[in-house]
């Protein structure tokens, strides 16, 4: 949940970074403004330490023990999970993602990278 929060916040964030047709900054016909911007950031940037604390709480539950041998190894994608959000508010603060950051994500190298990295400490916990 938290995860997609900030998911959300991002692309509420590249919306007002990106100009539209007519020149000017806008949210798409929503309430918020660009004055808006450093309350969405770190509304983003809280999700996704609450993500991360989510995933270790789950990684550490009784339920992962069963399911994973190594049910520590997957903790460390607890900081990649940040590290990816954080970046990706960065980004989208600068206005380089636009308004879509899962379609962002899927052009992104270092997306993959945090991605693939994440997708291997899983593997590697089975």
């Amino acid at each position: 949940m938290f995860f997609f929060l900030a998911l959300a916040v991002v692309k509420r964030v590249g919306e007002l970074r990106t100009p539209r047709e007519d020149g000017r900054a806008g949210s798409g016909g929503r309430t918020y403004a660009v004055d808006d911007l450093a309350v969405m950031i770190a509304v983003c940037v809280a999700s996704g330490f609450a993500a991360a604390v989510v995933l270790t709480l789950y990684v550490e539950s009784l339920r992962a023990e069963a399911l994973y041998a190594r049910p520590g190894v997957p903790l460390l994608a607890a900081p990649l999970a940040v590290c990816w959000l954080g970046r990706i508010a960065l980004l989208a603060n600068r206005g380089v993602i636009g308004g879509d950051p899962v379609a962002f994500a899927l052009r992104d190298r270092g997306s993959w990278l945090f991605g693939a990295a994440a997708a291997a400490l899983f593997a590697a916990a089975l």
